[in-house]
């Protein structure tokens, strides 16, 4: 997202071969398109490796607790 500019020249090579296709301002959509596919893939993984690490750091607690036993009245 950060490469996403006008002066990329990679970002020219795909707008100029998409402008052959559709207009510009269709062009632009789909490259905008796949730009929120690929930002919302990549919060997906970042919030998938969060869930996890936060999996892990919590495993040891149920080393440190204890289970509750039940007094027969």
């Amino acid at each position: 997202m950060g490469h996403l500019s006008a002066a990329n020249p990679a970002f020219q090579q795909k707008l100029n071969a998409f402008e052959q296709a559709v207009t510009s301002q269709q062009a632009y959509g789909l490259i905008y398109t796949e730009l929120i596919r690929q930002s919302t893939l990549l919060a997906y993984m970042d919030n998938f490796r969060l869930l996890a690490g936060l999996a892990l750091a919590a495993m040891p607690l149920i080393l440190i607790f204890q289970r509750v036993r039940r007094s027969k009245v």
